[in-house]
């Protein structure tokens, strides 16, 4: 996207604009007269004849000829601006004395601020965190580098700061440098620190040539009141866009687990004669991270990184999966008892008991809810009131909630049994406009986990990204917006309609605390009373054909440096009286994307007692996406040309031939389908449990046209190990598209739109019939990566596909940890293809500037059975939690339940689902050929 700024030092422009709407100039406008000191263009959405002065001086530090060369040449413009575009004045916080260290001032944060989060109660995933953020780190400073003027103004733009935040049990540390004082023998045996608030130093841990500095922790031990973060943001946020920042962050991190050992141990036993290993105050934590954010003039962003949910001090949640409420003291909610078992499987045999699982606290604050108790109100609130601060504030709150997927066959299940309560925590991610990532990883090759969390970090740090945002969306004459559809926006996560909304405006807008490249906003359309006027021309006479309708967006964000933009997108769209061409021109993502927005809405409005649906909302969800799909192509059918065809031939619109296939995957992703299968209540274990519904409601919500598809259906790709023909023409090989740089502004622009991208395997669907046990597939279930190895593969055939994970001695780490093969050519090509639908979500290099919102874990899966068979370099027999309660399953069940074309007790295969929706179409379609005005 064009940047255009002041051509004198890079400042800030003003755009050129309507006099009457406001509307920005754009290509559509009518432009009479240009010169370099004045503009005369005719609106195209109210039609006004505007004179503008520019600034033609070359002097003038708002100088830029771009702001009309530009902005009618471009559809997608930003500008740098200033002046009244300054929604929120910026200030710099300093330490009340000034303190300086190696010569810059600490107390100062300029640009973005991100601040981390650890839950170190795991001391195995404690190491993995500090590692991962280590690595990210690095990946930012040498980002930053790369990109040494990203301003225009040869300075370079200040790069994020970065803060650790650490909890354990029952307290929180906040780790920073500071200058080394003297300290006696008694503080080094046992650092001092208060109740409340605290500071304990550790001169011991410090690099013998850094004299001038130590490591030290500000306590925060008062978790079940009123924590707040008890240092100034500038003094443990460190810059790494500066050598010296990423330097000393380095060092906090390396000192970060003496820091956990010295200062957060375990007293719970001692103090409340409980184990604190059990508890997380990281409702205290988030309560912390939104304190400190507070400081960061609104551009700012908190990560949670956890495999619990809070269950002590304040915002701790109760295990709602258990038959009785607990108490809601903190030790008393740790790990569930075993005795909720029974509870758990009565709750999922009824639809609104199960909803009261995935139901949000925030959304039962101040109701009477007949299974809400008084800590979940209190809770709830806790949440809310975190959620509007954020808001208030313009930062926002992400979680990172990490737990197994498969555990050894003779371990526990207690990790994969425990319930999270995504749902609340999503809600608050949600609000503050953050993201909720749940990754199920394999506990016994955390590698693979450590460089899947390395490139998450890094992705979203690297990221362009916007914050305190403004958004407006304005129409041209005759039409109206109708209603948006956000997950930021109102209650229930949609604005679906005029009762929830009340008349729009014109030119609705709405705040954002945060965006990124995948967020997404739907509006729907409808013409206002009178239609569409036609065009004229300059004598006002009518111009013949049919009218264009044009809509604008305009985006106020500010940048990761501080500065204040404006993105400005016009759209200009022919209109129609045929619906042939409405259907001809319409595109399945975004189609897709509305009806799961459409759908989740359903589901997110807040329980009503008093309304009880037979089957629940579950099932009115389903029943919508069936009814939306057969009055589509019922329509399809009565006003085009398809009705001319026989009735008994199903007729897709050529732009929707997946629409049924994605309406039976809606129905039976995670987001609608039944939990327990047909005549098994008591024994079965549920699937999916409240937690997977919450995270897949949670996506369906940020459900983009490129992903909307993916959410529901996965990809699985046929891996052949040898093909013949041309080389270049095997899967797993880089293609490098030929590109002609006339049609790009300049070079990098037409590398970054045209990258290579690897040639796919053959595209199969996702049934157990399309499965032979001497194949290997590679599966996309859009949040991971499976690869399945069958039995009968020749173990020639599977050597060369995978190998030994070995440790720096080149010795291998043990049966389990293979990885694929690095130097062999079907390792190669695997590899190659993995990151390719790592990077993007579309399955086709035609749309690969679709990009992923998360990076997806590698997962290897061999069938259950004789490891003769397997040749040693199976996990069949490991156990995964896959969201289930209280048992596991074999890998290969995971994967074969993604096999989502075929039946299930609940649903039918999408052969027999295409015959139900041709036999609707066909009624409706009769029912519509008999009426009177279509004889």
């Amino acid at each position: 996207v064009p940047v255009i700024r002041s051509q004198n030092g890079g400042g800030p422009v003003t755009p050129v604009r309507c006099t009457r709407c406001s509307s920005y100039l754009n290509p559509f406008a009518t432009v009479s007269n240009h010169n370099a000191h004045t503009i005369e263009f005719e609106c195209n959405f109210c039609s006004r004849s505007n004179f503008v002065q520019l600034t033609a001086d070359p002097n003038d530090p708002q100088y830029s000829p771009e702001v009309t060369s530009l902005a009618t040449m471009c559809g997608t413009v930003e500008y740098e601006v200033g002046g009244e575009y300054i929604t929120r004045e910026r200030e710099k916080y300093e330490l009340a004395d000034g303190a300086d260290l190696g010569g810059e001032l600490h107390g100062v944060v300029e640009g973005s601020v991100h601040l981390y989060a650890i839950d170190c109660g795991d001391e195995e995933k404690l190491g993995v965190y500090l590692n991962a953020l280590e690595y990210m780190a690095r990946d930012v400073h040498a980002h930053c580098l790369r990109q040494p003027d990203q301003n225009g103004d040869g300075g370079g733009g200040k790069g994020p700061n970065v803060g650790l935040i650490l909890f354990r049990a029952n307290k929180i540390a906040v780790p920073y440098l500071r200058h080394k004082r003297h300290v006696g023998l008694a503080d080094r045996i046992n650092p001092s620190h208060r109740d409340g608030v605290g500071e304990a130093a550790t001169p011991l841990r410090s690099s013998l040539h850094e004299e001038e500095e130590e490591a030290a922790v500000a306590l925060m031990t008062d978790v079940t009141l009123d924590p707040f973060c008890p240092l100034p943001l500038g003094e443990f946020t460190f810059d790494l866009s500066a050598p010296l920042g990423l330097a000393r962050l380095r060092r906090v991190l390396g000192e970060a687990p003496g820091l956990v050992n010295d200062v957060l141990a375990d007293d719970m036993k001692k103090t409340h004669g409980i184990s604190g290993s059990k508890l997380s105050c990281a409702g205290a934590a988030l309560a912390v991270l939104g304190d400190a954010l507070s400081q960061s003039n609104g551009i700012g962003r908190g990560t949670l990184l956890t495999s619990r949910r809070p269950n002590y001090g304040v915002g701790a949640l109760r295990d709602r999966e258990l038959s009785a409420p607990t108490p809601a003291a903190g030790a008393k909610m740790g790990a569930r008892s075993a005795a909720g078992t029974g509870g758990t499987d009565n709750k999922y045999a009824r639809w609104d008991l199960e909803r009261e699982l995935y139901t949000p606290l925030q959304d039962i604050v101040g109701k009477e809810i007949k299974f809400a108790v008084g800590a979940d109100q209190k809770t709830g609130k806790f949440y809310k009131d975190l959620g509007d601060r954020c808001v208030r504030d313009g930062t926002s709150l992400d979680v990172f909630m990490s737990t197994p997927l498969v555990e050894p066959p003779n371990a526990a299940t207690a990790q994969t049994a425990q319930f999270l309560d995504l749902a609340t925590l999503g809600e608050l991610c949600r609000l503050s406009c953050g993201s909720l990532r749940w990754v199920r990883y394999d506990p016994t090759d955390m590698d693979e986990f450590s460089s899947g969390l390395r490139e998450e970090l890094a992705r979203n740090m690297c990221s362009h990204a916007g914050y305190d945002a403004l958004f407006k969306v304005r129409c041209s004459a005759g039409v109206r917006v109708k209603a948006l559809t956000s997950p930021h926006v109102g209650p229930g996560r949609v604005l679906a309609d005029e009762s929830a909304l009340g008349i729009l405006d014109d030119e609705p807008s709405f705040e954002l605390t945060y965006v990124s490249p995948h967020t997404t906003v739907a509006l729907a359309i409808e013409h206002k009373v009178g239609g569409i006027p036609a065009e004229k021309d300059s004598w006002g006479r009518k111009i013949p054909g049919d009218p264009m309708c044009y809509f604008q967006s305009a985006l106020l964000y500010t940048a990761s440096d501080g500065r204040r933009r404006v993105r400005v997108s016009t759209l200009g769209l022919r209109t129609t009286t045929l619906a042939s061409d409405a259907f001809r021109s319409s595109d399945f993502g975004t189609t897709a994307s509305v009806l799961t927005r459409r759908a989740v809405a359903a589901l997110r409005n807040p329980p009503n007692n008093d309304v009880i649906i037979a089957g629940g909302p579950l099932k009115d969800a389903r029943n919508d996406s069936f009814r939306k799909c057969v009055d589509i192509l019922a329509n399809y059918r009565i006003y085009t040309s398809a009705k001319n065809s026989p009735l008994g031939q199903l007729i897709l619109p050529e732009t929707l031939q997946l629409l049924p296939l994605f309406c039976l995957s809606l129905r039976k992703s995670r987001m609608l389908s039944e939990c327990l299968p047909k005549g098994v209540i008591s024994s079965a274990t549920p699937s999916p449990n409240a937690d997977d519904r919450a995270s897949a409601l949670f996506d369906g919500g940020n459900a983009s046209p490129s992903s909307a598809m993916l959410d529901v259906h996965p990809n699985m790709f046929r891996l052949t190990p040898t093909e013949d023909g041309d080389e270049r023409k095997r899967w797993g090989e880089w293609i490098a598209p030929n590109v002609d740089s006339r049609h790009f502004q300049d070079d990098a622009v037409a590398l970054a739109a045209n990258g290579p991208v690897a040639r796919l395997p053959p595209l199969l669907q996702p049934s157990v019939a399309c499965l032979d046990d001497d194949g290997m597939y590679l599966l996309d279930s859009g949040s991971n990566l499976f690869l399945y190895v069958g039995n009968a593969v020749p173990r020639s055939v599977q050597e060369e596909l995978l190998e030994w994970r070995k440790r720096e001695d080149g010795t291998p780490l043990g049966s389990s940890k293979f990885v694929l093969s690095s130097t062999s050519d079907l390792g190669r090509r695997t590899r190659n293809v993995a990151e390719q639908l790592r990077r993007y979500v579309a399955p086709s290099a035609a749309a690969s500037s679709c990009a992923r919102r998360t990076y997806l874990p590698l997962v290897i899966v061999t069938p259950a059975g004789d490891s003769s068979t397997r040749s040693g370099m199976g996990v069949g027999a490991g156990r995964v939690g896959a969201g289930g309660r209280g048992g596991g399953k074999a890998l290969d069940d995971v994967f074969l339940a993604l096999m989502i074309d075929d039946a299930t007790t609940h649903e039918r295969g999408y052969t027999d689902f295409l015959v139900t929706v041709h036999r609707q179409v066909k009624e409706n379609a009769e029912k519509a050929s008999s009426l009177p005005w279509d004889e």
